[in-house]
């Protein structure tokens, strides 16, 4: 068995193509509904908010990284003992 030739296309259909997708991907998004956008983008917004306020505009995001495994570890091991607890009966 022979290996098949890749499609090869020239410049100008690689510019008709883009345009092409362009107009589509606008008609899409003119045709979706504004209220779905603005929920969706002020959920996103508050995840951003928050990100920048956790990493200090984004100037320190070594020591938010270490607090965010530190949380995490606590949460695990928290997770743990309650499991434990959960278990036994009694505390450890």
């Amino acid at each position: 068995m022979r290996p098949v030739e890749p499609p090869r296309w020239t410049t100008e259909e690689f510019n008709e193509q883009r345009d092409r997708a362009q107009r589509i991907f606008c008609n899409q998004r003119l045709n979706e509904s504004l209220e779905a956008y603005t929920e969706t983008f002020e959920e996103c917004l508050a995840y951003v908010n928050e990100l920048l306020d956790v990493t200090g505009e984004l100037l320190d995001l070594e020591s938010s990284a270490d607090g965010a495994r530190d949380k995490s570890n606590r949460h695990d091991q928290a997770s743990s003992a309650v499991k434990h607890f959960s278990a036994s009966g009694k505390p450890t």
